[in-house]
């Protein structure tokens, strides 16, 4: 076990603890951001205040062939948008 990665895979070394979904909540979210790019690996999940979503998240995703996308959900797990993330987990 590496004690710097939370139970959904994501690293937490330097996070935001208080913008960090937990339980429940982060497996929709990190669910529907996955199945809406196709499959991949959660790379990091935090809520997501800024896309105009109040209560929704933004969800890192690296597809199967190494590239990442971030992917916005609304509260009730809806993508409401998604783009290409060149700067990779953690990144402001």
């Amino acid at each position: 076990d590496n004690p710097s990665r939370d139970d959904l895979g994501a690293d937490d070394n330097g996070a935001d603890s208080e913008k960090r979904p937990t339980g429940l909540d982060a497996q929709k979210a990190k669910s529907a951001a996955i199945a809406a790019v196709g499959g991949g690996t959660l790379t990091d999940l935090e809520r997501d205040d800024g896309y105009g979503t109040s209560g929704g998240y933004e969800v890192e995703v690296k597809r199967e062939d190494g590239t990442q996308v971030e992917v916005h959900l609304d509260g009730d797990y809806d993508v409401v948008g998604q783009q290409a993330d060149d700067d990779g987990p953690n990144d402001d």
